[in-house]
C-alpha cells in the first residue's frame, strides 16, 4: 500500500512486464480519509482471495471519481506485455 502515485506504479508495471512477480499494489489517495482507506481495504479483503490481486495495481477509493482506468483494464494490459 502506497501513497506514491508518481512512481510506484511504474516501478510495479515493470517488474510485472519484467516476469518478476509481485503480490499487488494499493495505491492509496492521500484525499481520502484513513477510515475510508481502511473500509475500502477491508470490503476487498471480504470480497476476493489475495490470489486475486497479484500482479495487479489498485487504485483507491474504488469509486469512478478517483479509479484510474479501472483494475480490468491494467490486468489485461500486463498479461498482454507478458506474452
Amino acid at each position: 500500500m502506497t501513497h506514491d502515485r508518481a512512481t510506484m506504479p511504474d516501478f510495479a508495471y515493470a517488474r510485472v512486464i519484467a516476469g518478476q512477480p509481485i503480490p499487488g499494489v494499493f495505491v492509496v489517495n492521500d484525499r481520502i480519509s484513513i477510515r475510508q482507506a481502511i473500509d475500502e481495504l477491508l470490503l476487498m479483503e471480504a470480497c476476493s482471495e489475495q490470489a486475486e490481486w497479484a500482479c495487479l495495481v489498485v487504485y483507491l477509493p474504488l469509486e469512478s471519481g478517483f479509479n484510474h482506468s479501472g483494475t480490468h483494464a491494467w490486468r489485461v494490459a500486463l498479461e498482454n506485455a507478458v506474452r
